[in-house]
């Protein structure tokens, strides 16, 4: 049975909005948003529970608001995973009135999507979700003009949350199997991975003793801080994807940086997989921090080491890359005159 605040909530959005821009200023959404941050967190997680069967019946601007009621709950500490698949559908529900001609506020865009931004963000389920939503996400990219928030969910879409990801030494026969989330990009995970790899030196056969990361720089990295560092990152190794082994010898092309997402490097056994040497020949790349910022206040990027993988994970791993290469055997000069 729904409380008398719910039941008032849901009167008031089913009417028709009349100005988006105060919505948050009628006593119906301020009195249900006062009670509901005030009840227990069971309370407020049945509330969201509540809230999917009813989003398509209200009006479609009071539904944002809405969302945005749900997302403060989200951000209090309760589950975001009840409600992202139904904000989806929110969406969904919005574009398919802007196509039948019906002039949405900008308003009804901005508040869904801080909604669901909140709920987002703080769900690697509900981003695996949001990412399988390819036709939306290549309308949202095509349309963003409509609303400037859109670049907020194209973003999100880009983050890389990666349960195993493997990173192998094959000069060394050592690797390490790591987790990655919320990740902005190749160079954010680089810059939060090259001070686990140092810090595994010896179990890694390292050689070499790269200068370590700029504190400043990690603890933006790690969106410990706001502040914006000046000095920029750097690799501290050769970072080479899964394509560049071939068997023996390395393509010093198929290089691991850059902004593209985590999730788009090559994988193997469904893994993103990637190659690292201490090649004193290597090209020393740099990234500043614009590659390494926030974009929302719950985004906490995390890369952790799993396990230390053996020598026989390790082969076993680049044989599925690319079956060994033997060396070529020399011809004898004697054999050659024959």
């Amino acid at each position: 049975m729904l409380s008398i605040e719910l039941t008032r909530l849901f009167n008031w959005a089913t009417l028709p909005t009349i100005d988006a821009e105060e919505l948050f200023d009628e006593p119906e959404i301020n009195e249900v948003m006062r009670w509901a941050n005030n009840q227990p967190l069971p309370e407020q997680e049945e509330l969201l529970r509540a809230l999917p069967k009813r989003l398509p019946a209200l009006d479609p601007t009071k539904a944002s608001v809405v969302l945005v009621l749900a997302g403060g709950l989200v951000e209090n500490g309760a589950s975001p995973h009840v409600l992202i698949a139904a904000g989806i559908a929110h969406l969904a529900r919005l574009r398919a009135l802007l196509a039948e001609g019906l002039a949405l506020p900008p308003a009804a865009w901005r508040f869904a999507i801080i909604g669901l931004m909140a709920m987002l963000c703080r769900s690697a389920e509900g981003r695996a979700l949001f990412k399988q939503q390819t036709e939306l996400l290549a309308w949202l990219e095509e349309e963003e003009e409509t609303s400037s928030h859109f670049f907020y969910l194209l973003r999100i879409a880009e983050v890389s949350d990666e349960e195993v990801l493997w990173v192998v030494f094959p000069d060394y026969g050592t690797g390490l199997e790591l987790s990655a989330l919320q990740v902005n990009n190749t160079f954010h995970l680089l810059t939060l991975m090259q001070p686990l790899m140092l810090s595994q030196a010896a179990a890694l056969r390292l050689r070499s003793q790269p200068k370590p990361t700029d504190p400043a720089i990690l603890r933006y990295a790690l969106h410990d801080s706001l502040t914006p560092p000046e000095a920029s990152d750097y690799n501290r190794f050769e970072w080479l994807n899964a394509l560049a082994y071939q068997g023996g010898s390395l393509d010093r092309l198929a290089s691991a940086w850059g902004e593209a997402p985590v999730s788009s490097l090559p994988r193997v056994l469904e893994r993103v997989v990637l190659l690292a040497t201490e090649n004193e020949n290597r090209l020393v790349r740099s990234w500043d921090a614009t590659y390494l910022s926030a974009l929302h206040s719950a985004n906490r990027p995390e890369v952790t080491i799993r396990r230390l993988l053996s020598p026989e994970e390790v082969s076993s791993l680049l044989q599925a890359i690319h079956p060994p290469v033997a060396t070529p055997v020399a011809e004898s000069p004697a054999k050659r005159s024959l």
